[in-house]
């Protein structure tokens, strides 16, 4: 059984306010969701692309801390454990798990202050 991802949510989702940056980041989301369906990326691929966009709407202020940090730490737990199986399997380089474990320190780093 094949698990398709939907980008439903996604086209609801477009601001009428978008910066062209967001609009970048949700259209490039939900091309990573239409190639993994294809099988031309992996479900890696799709958690980077989508915590790009979240971290774009976040800095638009198209999106509150509390909205970003209840979808953004569980994205980026997708991201690390998707890179390092792909590590072992010889798919993905050190530094793009080095990356991807500095990415998930951030989000947790930023969910977790006061500010």
């Amino acid at each position: 059984m094949k698990i398709m991802l939907t980008a439903f949510a996604l086209t609801v989702s477009f601001s009428a306010t978008a910066t062209p940056a967001t609009d970048a980041a949700q259209k490039n989301y939900v091309q990573a969701i239409d190639r993994f369906n294809v099988g031309e990326v992996t479900r890696t691929d799709v958690a980077a692309a989508q915590l790009l966009s979240l971290k774009a709407r976040l800095d638009a202020k198209e999106m509150i801390k509390i909205q970003y940090c209840y979808e953004a730490p569980e994205v980026a737990e997708i991201l690390v454990a998707g890179m390092q199986e792909e590590s072992r399997l010889g798919m993905r380089e050190p530094a793009e798990v080095k990356a991807s474990e500095k990415t998930k320190a951030d989000v947790t780093s930023y969910c977790a202050s006061r500010e």
